[in-house]
């Protein structure tokens, strides 16, 4: 259960490809959704966000409503093939536009491949050209914003007109990913339209540490992130070219996150519990001098009732109601 979820979760950590996602939409994913038909979250009681499932627990369709920002909506729909591994992503943005991942996957590779839309077309088409002359459409401007905003369910995205003009563009190799047979990560490249590589990582496992090199040949970018784990298998420190986290745990629970660049502690993230269930965290900007804390509320199933955090803009309050199947 959740393999997707898992795997998009940790190519989320790595920075590796799906750009288009963002973490903080599918940290729910890595719940136990099984059972559940629908989560409804609410901010300072307005509904934001539905997270839709199947019967096994999987997520099959998620609209965002502008909790991440003014007029920004995000719609997800997830297809699963009769292995109910995910076979096929449809992703739609106010501004982004839509976007389609279709998925195959044998044994130790996996290659993802993506309509090529027009707007991707034309900004890779900007970066690679030389001519003063060269214009660039830009889409950030919530030019699909009518059209998302009207999809409410995987019937309605599946015949929004945006979607079904893509379906007649170019398909080409978006990503290929190369696992060992643990079914680790080994490798992964991203490439653009015209086959050439934009990225590039390569991922070591030693014993109780994880060496990850990421190169974005775009941009010329290198960076090497090492992952070491106590005998727990729990995560105890991860660094890169930049920065450095260090985690301290408490039987398997996370207590203590701390943030180090340029050898100084730049923030701390202090964690508390009540049995198996996290109730506050605290996080501490020193650069900055501010404290801000999270508090978290459970329905009788020990499902999230309520989140309420702390930041410098002030305290929102996020309510999260449920249908069982």
């Amino acid at each position: 259960m959740f393999r997707f979820a898992l795997l998009l979760s940790f190519l989320l950590t790595l920075n590796i490809g799906y750009s288009q996602y963002n973490e903080a939409d599918f940290t729910w994913l890595n719940e136990d959704n099984k059972g559940i038909k629908q989560i409804t979250v609410s901010k300072n009681n307005k509904i934001g966000i539905v997270q839709q499932f199947n019967q096994n627990g999987d997520p099959y369709f998620i609209k965002n409503s502008e909790f991440n920002g003014d007029k920004v909506i995000a719609i997800w729909y997830f297809h699963y093939d009769k292995n109910n591994q995910t076979d096929q992503i449809i992703f739609a943005h106010s501004n982004l536009g839509f976007e389609i991942d279709l998925y195959t996957r044998d044994k130790n590779v996996k290659e993802t491949y993506t309509h090529l839309s027009k707007a991707t077309e034309d900004y890779i088409n900007s970066l690679e050209s030389d001519s003063e002359d060269s214009t660039y459409t830009d889409y950030n401007d919530f030019s699909y914003l009518s059209e998302v905003r009207a999809i409410n369910d995987t019937a309605s995205l599946l015949k929004s007109k945006s979607y079904l003009e893509l379906l007649e563009r170019k398909v080409y190799l978006k990503e290929k990913t190369v696992f060992n047979d643990q079914q680790k990560i080994i490798s992964q490249k991203t490439f653009n339209f015209k086959e050439k590589t934009e990225s590039e990582t390569t991922i070591k496992y030693q014993e109780n540490k994880t060496i990850i090199t990421f190169s974005d040949k775009t941009l010329g970018v290198k960076n090497v992130t090492t992952q070491t784990f106590d005998s727990q298998g729990n995560l105890i420190i991860e660094s890169d070219n930049y920065r450095s986290a260090k985690y301290v745990y408490n039987d398997k629970k996370l207590t203590e996150k701390t943030i180090i660049e340029d050898k100084k502690v730049v923030s701390k993230t202090t964690y508390t519990y009540n049995g198996d269930l996290l109730v506050t965290e605290v996080f501490e900007d020193f650069e900055n001098g501010r404290k801000y804390s999270s508090q978290y509320e459970y329905n009788e199933k020990d499902k999230l009732k309520t989140k309420t955090l702390e930041r410098t803009e002030g305290k929102s309050q996020f309510k999260y109601e449920y249908l069982y199947w």
